[in-house]
């Protein structure tokens, strides 16, 4: 397999689809990971995180794996290293280096889906109401349509007639799994379209009759909450990815909207809005009175989402950060584990294990957060804002701030006034550096975390300057040619500015596997102390 799209485990088989010379491939496959153990031996292949030599642990399975861990976890003395997360160990192991992937190759499909509303507009978890017509758009193909009625399409759409909602859902099941798409995006499609369309299909099917949207058949569900504090279903398909592109929108920008609907989104971005039906008062009356303009109205949803990704790019820089940490697509929306798994990649090349987890480290309280400036109200001639480049990976190369680098931690030896004052007694510091909180970092040896920010951030500064010689060129010859080259580099350099913006929310992050609050305080009022002796000096200039 030259790259995979999707891999997901199950009991002790790893379920992986990807291609092989640009034809897909499904592999299902006994996956046996390594444990580690410290080692009475001088020197071995594999280190612990502070140099110590480890011996290799060779396990039968997963499951034996895992149990192995769980068996000396809690026994004083016995340390059990390396990533649990075998899913990412075995696409570390297959896929070693870097991972170059054919976008072109990446099946992505857009899918919007309308639903009778005669008592309101229904629960995705109940799926009440008749589905009533389904609009799914390949990208860069003609649109798909399977509706309840005569309608004369155009030329870019093909339209399936279907006799009733159940015949609807059998024909469009069937397309689903003939096309077998890599990546299913729409507009809030992974908490309402598919959400609805699993519990629907098993409302008139039968229970677990949606796992015919899986390539191996295989499902599972859960609970989050959306906004804070609605409880929502998803439902996890497995071997496909499901991308929801307002979530990715929402993600990938760095201002806030004063809406999120599609329709805001897109007349934002491409001036352009939804299908307008205000003339029928709702969409439940539309459809009664007018059932060729409301699937019109559906198809103009998944053409717009496939509009704002020619534009925006936001699946393309999915891939590319995915392929870097080498996670699936889904698992950069969320940082602890996109992080960890960076970390694993990245120790492993140095052969250095995982650390054993940490246990009972949880946030006592809330963590300093940065510097708010009150402002000082009235008129000023003089003006100036100023940015820090990527300010807390900067820190974290400065102070040292890394797990196996700390020496010590004085929280009331110094402070932010203090050292802003320079009122703190640091005579006793030999060969360290103290943050504001108190925590004391060795510098005759560089921590991995710093490390890792310094080659990701020089990564991000040639891949940039790539991207700008590119463009250059561009203007200068309009070779089409380079406009792989412009985005392809430009998706780099903006995953790896991502990536070090990112890992203070990781770092901050009881779950995280390194997390430590006093790591993650030091960095913060490190920022603040930063942040207020630049204004002071400038204010004194």
């Amino acid at each position: 397999m030259d790259f995979y799209t999707n891999v997901c485990r199950t009991r002790d088989k790893i379920l992986a689809i990807g291609y092989q010379n640009g034809k897909k491939q499904k592999l299902s496959v006994s996956y046996r990971p390594n444990h580690f153990i410290p080692s009475k031996k001088s020197a071995t292949p594999y280190k612990a995180l502070d140099g110590r030599p480890l011996d290799v642990v060779n396990l039968d399975s997963m499951g034996g794996a895992r149990k192995f861990k769980e068996k000396y976890q809690g026994i004083d003395g016995f340390e059990v290293h390396g990533y649990d997360r075998y899913v990412y160990t075995y696409i570390s192991d297959k896929f070693p280096g870097k991972i170059d992937f054919d976008a072109n190759a990446i099946k992505i499909a857009t899918l919007d889906i309308e639903c009778e509303s005669e008592n309101g507009f229904p629960e995705p978890g109940e799926a009440i109401e008749k589905v009533n017509a389904i609009s799914i758009k390949p990208f860069g193909k003609s649109c798909v349509v399977f509706g309840l009625g005569e309608w004369e399409t155009e030329s870019d759409v093909i339209y399936v007639n279907c006799k009733n909602e159940a015949h609807l859902l059998t024909e469009f099941i069937k397309y689903w799994r003939q096309e077998w798409f890599d990546i299913i995006t729409g507009w809030n499609v992974d908490a309402f379209d598919m959400t609805y369309l699993c519990n629907r299909i098993d409302r008139l099917f039968g229970e677990d009759a949606h796992k015919k949207l899986s390539p191996w058949n295989m499902s599972s569900s859960r609970e989050f909450l959306q906004n804070g504090y609605q409880k929502t279903q998803i439902f996890d398909l497995y071997g496909v990815n499901i991308v929801d592109y307002l979530e990715l929108y929402r993600r990938s920008t760095f201002h806030n909207q004063e809406s999120y609907k599609l329709d805001y989104i897109a007349h934002f971005e491409l001036g352009k809005k939804k299908l307008d039906y205000s003339e029928y008062g709702s969409l439940h009356t539309l459809y009664k009175n007018n059932y060729a303009k409301y699937l019109e109205y559906n198809v103009k949803d998944v053409v717009l989402v496939e509009e704002l990704e020619d534009k925006l790019g936001f699946l393309d820089l999915t891939q590319a950060m995915a392929y870097d940490a080498k996670c699936n697509y889904i698992d950069t929306f969320g940082m602890v584990k996109y992080w960890e798994t960076i970390i694993y990649n990245f120790l492993k090349e140095q052969g250095v294990q995982t650390p054993p987890q940490k246990r009972n480290e949880n946030k006592t309280n809330q963590i300093a957060g940065a510097y708010v400036k009150e402002p000082i109200t009235g008129g000023h001639n003089w003006v100036m804002s100023f940015d820090l480049n990527s300010l807390y990976p900067h820190l974290i190369m400065q102070y040292n701030i890394s797990p196996e680098t700390m020496v010590g931690f004085e929280p009331n030896s110094v402070s932010v006034e203090k050292m802003l004052n320079q009122e703190s007694d640091l005579s006793h510091l030999d060969g360290c550096t103290i943050t504001p909180n108190g925590a004391q970092f060795r510098t005759d040896k560089r921590g991995f975390l710093p490390k890792l920010m310094e080659k990701l951030y020089k990564e991000r500064v040639v891949y940039k300057k790539k991207m700008l010689e590119a463009k250059s060129l561009y203007q200068e010859t309009g070779d089409k040619r380079l406009l792989n080259d412009i985005a392809a580099n430009h998706n780099i350099q903006l995953a790896r500015k991502i990536a070090l913006n990112s890992a203070y929310g990781a770092i901050g992050n009881q779950y995280f596997k390194y997390f430590d609050v006093r790591h993650a305080e030091g960095i913060t009022m490190a920022g603040q102390l930063t942040i207020r002796w630049i204004e002071r000096d400038l204010n004194i200039y």
